[in-house]
């Protein structure tokens, strides 16, 4: 399966190499979000490349959310969102919210979480990216399905569903 994974993606194989060879002449890797690991670990062991090459990556995640967290937070302390954030999962965050006021608050909510990066070639070219937020809706944290209609769909500027099921019978949905 790897083979043809990284024969479909050439560009994850190139990434690899150019962890191992930051791994092994600088003994450190800089993700785009500016956080620095150091490893002292052997470098050219193979426990020591692979934490190497998953540090950016799930580092990233964290660095993005924390920041996304943070952001949401303070503006609803502030009571300019009108969201209540109660979740934050790996790399996701839930938050409550009127449903009158549904398409102001995942607006306002995605321009507080998205954040831009430099990034930069190999031959030096930077360019700038915005690291995008992708909201769900949803009155329950499962996915939409034909037996959980009220569960969480990618949104699309507005949500037209109409709840399902009573909100406050939960355990009936759940079962």
């Amino acid at each position: 399966f790897q083979t043809a994974y990284f024969d479909r993606f050439p560009e994850i194989p190139r990434w690899h190499r150019w962890v191992v060879e930051q791994l092994q002449t600088k003994g450190e890797i800089i993700t785009p979000f500016g956080r620095v690991r150091r490893f002292f670990g052997r470098p050219n062991d193979d426990a020591t490349i692979r934490e190497a090459i998953a540090f950016a990556p799930q580092s990233m995640a964290a660095d993005y959310t924390n920041k996304a967290l943070l952001a949401l937070h303070k503006a609803s302390v502030k009571n300019e969102l009108g969201i209540q954030v109660f979740l934050q999962k790996h790399d996701e965050l839930g938050f409550r919210y009127s449903e009158s006021i549904e398409d102001q608050c995942i607006a306002a909510a995605i321009k507080l979480m998205q954040q831009e990066i430099e990034l930069v070639s190999p031959d030096g070219k930077p360019r700038r990216w915005l690291v995008p937020a992708e909201p769900q809706v949803g009155w329950n944290l499962g996915y939409a399905s034909e037996s959980n209609p009220d569960g969480l769909v990618k949104y699309k500027g507005t949500d037209t569903r109409i709840r399902q099921h009573n909100p406050f019978n939960v355990w009936n949905h759940i079962l």
